[in-house]
């Protein structure tokens, strides 16, 4: 992992699941990025205020709203220049096919390994895709 402007990488992981968010927080705690959680649009909003993370993690099924939605919100309401990937336990093929119509940069399954999860994370810190 890089250090980013001489800080750790900030990875915003919405999930309404707080067992998915403990989960996915914890293994990229462990390796040195800086976690911020949303269970929800009202979370992500009051985070995104806050400040801008480096990557993006947004869950597929929310309550109030598909993660597919979020994307193009993300890009057009709220300017977001940085890495966004889907998080579901949905097949690759599903995945890649939803990452690629709302706009997203990739995706992971959310019950992967911690080290596939923090591979992908690096992938496109780095500026490379999956």
């Amino acid at each position: 992992m890089n250090a980013i402007y001489g800080r750790k990488p900030r990875i915003l992981i919405l999930d309404d699941s707080a067992t998915a968010r403990a989960v996915m927080g914890a293994a990229l705690t462990r390796r040195g990025y800086e976690v911020v959680a949303a269970k929800d649009l009202e979370d992500l909003d009051a985070a995104l205020d806050r400040m801008l993370p480096d990557l993006l993690l947004v869950d597929v099924h929310l309550p109030e709203i598909i993660g597919t939605d979020v994307v193009p919100w993300l890009r057009t309401t709220r300017h977001v220049d940085r890495p966004i990937l889907l998080c579901s336990t949905r097949s690759a093929e599903e995945m890649a096919e939803l990452a690629e119509e709302c706009g997203a940069d990739g995706w992971i399954r959310k019950n992967g390994r911690p080290d596939e999860l923090a591979a992908r994370v690096e992938l496109h810190l780095s500026g490379g895709e999956y």
